[in-house]
């Protein structure tokens, strides 16, 4: 026998939150939304200002928790709804046994369309100036030509599978997933991926010379044609000195919005976009941590993946520490972030932004260093 289904609505509240308040930092708007009950359905109407990918999420505790987006909705909701008036109908009975709460609140989150290999987090590098970011660090593969960037944030190449060093533990991949590749086989003919790379080396990837001269200015990574991030050249780039320091400590709120962590067991630092909210039972501590050791990551912001796709849904940001490479010799992974600028300092060196578990600072290095690379645009 087939049990019955029955829905109570009493006292339903709708709140429509807007960009600021929903779970993710969005350019679209919704406004002017209204609901009414009609028989075991309800109908949800809004306005959007611009397209985008619309969710509808429950709350049965007046708004403090919600649920995963709804199931049983029909109408302008789901993947591309355009601009103007707009029409949601939901069906609690198709998805739940029942329904009776004095306090539900809907949310109707409209998701920004994310650039292709980009994240949808909008990030303030100068007044009136924002960026999004590549979904992960930039990596090549010399043998076949081909730039693409990670699959997820905390990919690394590392210094390969096997590789330890029982004197100083930190000089070796620490937990996590890496590629079954190592920086230090750099090369022309080399079949594997690498992530390091010496400074403005946008037209030679491969260049290990630690000679300074060969090293005489700055060719953007972003000329190129990232086979996941658009395929075109000049799609991406590299920020400028100004443009990092300005995220970390120029904007709105800078120093509450970056942290040092661990995602899916990499070590590294989580920048939050300008507009955040976070996820539902989730929590995120600005700063660093209390020591310059590896393991001194984890004791903040340890995320696992399935944890981590809900912040990087809501755009936040994470630069794993993939070490350095000096000519042949890969350093440090798992224990400092080294992310070149476009600015020169001088003649021989450039600037970078690092990054260890107790501070993080704008330095310099010989531009022959490898260093990681993530773009933007």
């Amino acid at each position: 026998m087939k049990t019955s289904r029955y829905i109570t609505m009493r006292s339903f509240f709708l709140s429509v939150a807007l960009c600021a308040a929903t779970v993710c930092a969005l350019a679209q708007k919704v406004t002017n939304a209204a609901f009414e009950q009609a028989g075991k359905q309800v109908r949800i109407t809004y306005q959007l200002d611009k397209t985008a990918d619309i969710q509808v999420l429950l709350s049965t505790d007046g708004g403090k928790t919600f649920g995963s987006p709804l199931r049983a909705i029909t109408g302008d909701a789901g993947k591309n709804v355009t601009a103007g008036n707009k029409t949601i109908v939901w069906s609690p009975l198709e998805e739940m046994e029942k329904l009776v709460s004095d306090n539900v609140v809907f949310k109707i989150v409209p998701i920004v369309q994310s650039l292709a290999g980009g994240l949808s987090g909008r990030f303030s590098v100068a007044a009136g100036k924002q960026v999004q970011f590549s979904q992960g660090n930039l990596q090549y593969q010399a043998s076949t030509k081909t730039w693409r960037f990670a699959e997820h944030q905390w990919d690394i190449v590392g210094m390969g599978y096997g590789q330890t060093n029982t004197s100083y533990p930190f000089y070796c991949y620490i937990g996590g997933t890496v590629s079954n590749s190592d920086n230090r086989q750099i090369g022309s003919n080399y079949s594997g991926w690498i992530d390091l790379f010496g400074w403005g080396t946008g037209n030679a990837p491969t260049k290990n010379s630690t000679d300074y001269s060969d090293y005489p200015a700055f060719v953007d990574w972003g000329t190129n044609a990232i086979s996941n991030g658009g395929n075109k050249a000049n799609m991406w780039r590299t920020l400028t000195y100004d443009e990092w320091d300005y995220l970390f400590s120029g904007r709105a709120n800078a120093s509450s919005k970056y942290g040092v962590g661990m995602v899916n067991g990499i070590n590294g630092t989580i920048v939050l976009p300008d507009e955040f909210t976070l996820p539902s039972g989730l929590t995120f501590t600005a700063g660093m941590a209390s020591s310059n050791g590896y393991q001194y990551y984890q004791t903040k912001n340890n995320y696992s993946a399935a944890e981590w796709a809900r912040m990087e849904t809501c755009g936040a940001l994470f630069l794993p520490a993939a070490g350095s490479r000096n000519g042949s010799s890969v350093n440090n992974v798992g224990y400092d972030g080294n992310y070149w600028s476009s600015a020169p300092r001088d003649t021989y060196y450039a600037y970078y932004r690092y990054f260890i578990s107790s501070i993080s600072y704008w330095s310099s290095s010989s531009r022959y260093y490898g260093h990681s690379v993530r773009l933007a645009r």
